[in-house]
């Protein structure tokens, strides 16, 4: 919690109160910023809820204000305890026909999510024994790309855990296990295309 007090506190009579906190107490520490309170969610802690506070607070001489139990600028935090699921998976080229890809051409592991997630890294996710060129996440609609180069045969792809805004650590999929929601695949062929003429 950040407040901007309208005069000196004295720190040591400004405690804010927190619910689903290991400390439901917390003296604020105040500086030319303002004052700030923070706290641990308890890690016993079983119910997703929007997290309360109470400001309990005095000036230094020694007259109280009035408890502040709302946030001015309407921002609030929920207590989020679900990790996030994947709910559909897709692989395709960009190839005239997208479940084949030749030399050059790039293929794209689509993903949903649950809920938003942290984007992962070109390391966290994997599609053949291609370098990941780039992830990147829209809400819950993620899509990771790969060019390719020297690799023939259908193409193996994998997800490491997705972890969620709030840190939630939530499930992985692969080719191995899972295989795509819509049963696409991608296979590369190296093989160039030879006319002959009779």
């Amino acid at each position: 919690v950040h407040f901007t007090p309208s005069e000196p506190l004295d720190e040591a009579e400004t405690i804010v109160y927190f619910t689903a906190s290991e400390t439901p107490a917390a003296a604020a520490r105040c500086d030319s910023d303002g004052c700030y309170a923070t706290f641990a969610v308890d890690s016993n802690t079983t119910e997703e809820s929007p997290v309360m506070f109470r400001i309990a607070f005095q000036d230094v001489a020694g007259n109280p204000g009035a408890m502040v139990t709302t946030a001015t600028d309407g921002t609030a935090v929920t207590i989020d305890l679900t990790p996030p699921t994947i709910a559909t998976v897709s692989l395709a080229s960009n190839a005239p026909n997208p479940a084949q890809a030749g030399p050059g051409s790039e293929v794209f592991l689509m993903f949903v999510t649950s809920e938003p997630i942290q984007t992962p890294s070109v390391t966290a996710v994997s599609i053949g024994n291609f370098t990941v060129d780039s992830v990147q996440c829209d809400g819950t609609e993620c899509m990771a790309s790969i060019t390719v180069t020297d690799q023939s045969g259908p193409l193996s792809w994998w997800i490491e855990p997705v972890v969620d805004l709030a840190g939630n650590t939530g499930e992985d999929a692969s080719s191995t296990v899972d295989g795509t929601t819509d049963d696409t695949t991608v296979t590369v062929d190296q093989d160039a295309l030879v006319l002959m003429v009779l």
